[in-house]
């Protein structure tokens, strides 16, 4: 039993810095084992036969103080909470057709160029305005002032849009809106994800796992 115990304290020191409660790196096996003391002889009995510890490569995992303790990863945040955010993604988009519209009126048409330079048409601006208030939404951002909208953005914008569409473009923010805790969302601007925006989902859902 004590063995046992002294597992789920160092795991739970782990968890914060892994963002995957259960998790021991190969790097941090040694520590663990110390973190055992007089017991660290019995760490081959915790994979074998009781495997409480499942061998990942170099890699251990604890799949019961994961199902257990999910809420010790720092990028954790409760399901209702995570609901809510999502219901107000879903409201804020619903508007974004009309926002785009009147943001079109107001904003320089010189300000929307493609990457050839060429001046956008207007269905183009109103998209490419549209996929940046939609990161904005998703990251749960106040509504953004005309001279937010800088070149920079716009360019990633437009290249995000051009590369992934409107449909994936939203199940990425989705993505955000449900890792809003994760280093790498939290905190984060619509400048700084918008031109890693096609990679984004998958680094999420793999960092998750």
């Amino acid at each position: 039993m004590w063995i046992w115990l002294r597992l789920w304290v160092e795991l739970a020191l782990l968890a914060r810095s892994t963002q995957k409660p259960g998790l021991i790196p190969a790097v941090y096996v040694p520590l663990v084992q110390s973190g055992l003391g007089a017991h660290a002889g019995l760490w081959p009995q915790l994979v074998d036969p009781v495997r409480l510890l499942r061998s990942e490569g170099a890699d251990y995992f604890c799949e019961k103080f994961n199902s257990l303790h999910p809420h010790l990863a720092q990028s954790f945040e409760a399901f209702h909470l995570r609901g809510a955010a999502m219901s107000a993604y879903v409201r804020q988009q619903r508007k974004a057709p009309a926002e785009a519209a009147q943001l079109d009126l107001l904003l320089p048409d010189q300000l929307f160029t493609t990457a050839e330079g060429e001046v956008m048409d207007r269905e183009s601006k109103q998209k490419t305005i549209m996929v940046i208030r939609a990161v904005d939404n998703a990251l749960g951002a106040r509504d953004r002032p005309q001279h937010a909208f800088g070149q920079g953005l716009v360019h990633d914008a437009w290249a995000a849009l051009q590369s992934m569409g409107d449909e994936q473009v939203d199940m990425v923010c989705r993505h955000i809106v449900r890792h809003r805790q994760h280093p790498l969302i939290r905190g984060a601007t619509a400048e700084r994800l918008m031109p890693q925006l096609k990679g984004l989902a998958m680094t999420l859902e793999s960092d998750r796992g």
